[in-house]
């Protein structure tokens, strides 16, 4: 999913994001610690669809934990969380999905929280240097190109 310049979903940059498990901050416990070479690792090839950002938690999350379905309704609560905040004065059209299933960070964020983790910004000036010290702590990261325009 990425964001165009001047697009409505263009609320977070293209910087990477991490999932953090909320109560798991830093103690270096991932499920990638213990792998050997008998590992499988879960992929989800994408088609022709924008639906990336599915594909790209379900990799993270390693199994299919979530469907296009599920995004969408991520998607529509932020819309109702949006406008009751503006009085209904939010835009008729989604800043969290567009017609082509591309969701918004907001939305991997929403439906990351429901299995544990949180997901920061890397260039948060807060963490940055934490997460280049060690990197490795962290459970995983999400980038986004917004020239492929893909999660």
């Amino acid at each position: 999913s990425s964001q165009v310049a001047g697009s409505p979903r263009h609320r977070s940059s293209s910087h990477a994001l991490l999932p953090r498990s909320a109560g798991d901050r830093g103690s270096g416990r991932g499920s990638c610690a213990a792998m050997s070479v008998d590992v499988v690792c879960y992929w989800e090839k994408q088609g022709a669809d924008k639906l990336c950002a599915v594909h790209c938690i379900n990799t993270l999350l390693q199994g299919p934990h979530f469907s296009a379905g599920d995004l969408a309704d991520h998607a529509h609560r932020l819309d109702a969380q949006e406008r009751a905040l503006l009085q209904g004065a939010a835009p008729v059209e989604s800043s969290n999905v567009d017609a082509t299933g591309n969701f918004s960070i907001e939305v991997i964020m929403a439906a990351m929280r429901t299995r544990g983790y949180i997901c920061v910004n890397i260039e948060n000036s807060q963490i940055v240097q934490e997460i280049r010290n060690n990197p490795s702590t962290e459970a995983g990261y999400i980038c986004n190109s917004h020239a492929r325009e893909h999660w």
